[in-house]
């Protein structure tokens, strides 16, 4: 599917500029703001809007944070991946824990 998705949007190349832009499409998707951003040799992903999981973990009335580590966040590395497969997600902050802001960093290498 994330191949796909690459293909459609016509999503060139293995650089980092490739991995960001694939992300803020992903995002869009999702109805999320496409924040993601090249940082050094890094991504930053920042997301202070609408969280789909959150929505999901309220409707299915389960734990948020067990949602996000079990689905969300091995889906952004597999989506991720499609690009640059050494690809290793930190997550800085995130609202799940009651921090402000979601922060997802991509470090590749």
């Amino acid at each position: 599917m994330e191949r796909e998705r690459k293909e459609k949007h016509n999503i060139q190349g293995g650089d980092l500029e490739a991995v960001a832009e694939l992300l803020n499409v992903a995002m869009r998707n999702v109805r999320s703001d496409p924040t993601a951003r090249v940082k050094g040799n890094k991504v930053v992903m920042c997301n202070r809007s609408f969280c789909v999981i959150m929505r999901a973990a309220l409707t299915l009335n389960i734990p948020w944070e067990w949602l996000d580590k079990n689905y969300a966040w091995p889906w952004l590395e597999g989506l991720v991946s499609v690009i640059r497969p050494d690809n290793k997600l930190r997550v800085e902050s995130a609202r799940c824990r009651g921090d402000p802001v979601c922060i997802h960093v991509f470090e590749i290498g």
